[in-house]
């Protein structure tokens, strides 16, 4: 492994539940490291992280549900964990692109990181669901989370992920493609009989 994610839940606010459902404007305290979780500081990770060679990612959410007006506000957070403490790579979830606004909005907030930080901060941008950029806008600011997909469901086949990546390799260069292998030991049960099973894998 080259990268770690630090995902949903590092932060002092409740989490990506919160960010879809409830349509209200995010805070600078939102996105303050949880006390309870990490004692409000990166710092016990970083020379873990160093130790075994990886590079730490962060996950976060920009608020979709203001059209990202506070996209500068959210660049300075970016900014500042870039320069605290050395993240280069931000996962973005959650996006909504409702109107052209929003859309322009977000494209600012990674553009202006981008050249802020001379390229060196880049963007996962995850398409799981909805209007969010991907394969035809954005993809100069960072790479594509492709899906999400979990064998709590039944909706994880190896399989479908590779014919994903494949059909998608026409259009898109794979290395900018993020596609997840998931714990095939776990929720066996749930695929009992099927031949397809994560677990027959190989």
């Amino acid at each position: 492994a080259e990268c770690y994610q630090i995902d949903d839940t590092w932060q002092q606010g409740e989490g990506l539940g919160r960010l879809i459902n409830v349509n209200e404007h995010l805070t600078p305290a939102f996105w303050k490291i949880s006390e309870e979780r990490l004692h409000g500081t990166f710092a016990g990770l970083l020379p873990v992280a160093e130790q075994s060679g990886v590079e730490l990612a962060l996950w976060c959410a920009p608020s979709s549900n203001v059209e990202f007006r506070d996209w500068e506000e959210f660049r300075e957070f970016l900014l500042d964990f870039h320069r605290r403490w050395n993240f280069r790579f931000f996962k973005i979830d959650g996006v909504k692109i409702r109107t052209c606004e929003a859309e322009r909005n977000l494209e600012a907030l990674l553009r202006s990181v981008r050249e802020a930080t001379g390229g060196r901060v880049y963007f996962n941008l995850d398409t799981t669901a909805g209007r969010r950029p991907g394969y035809f806008r954005m993809v100069e600011y960072g790479n594509i989370f492709l899906e999400n997909r979990y064998t709590d469901w039944q909706n994880y086949y190896p399989y479908w992920t590779l014919r994903n990546l494949w059909m998608l390799s026409k259009y898109v260069p794979a290395e900018k493609l993020q596609i997840e292998f998931l714990n095939k030991w776990r929720n066996t049960e749930k695929y009992a009989g099927d031949p397809f099973a994560p677990a027959n894998f190989q």
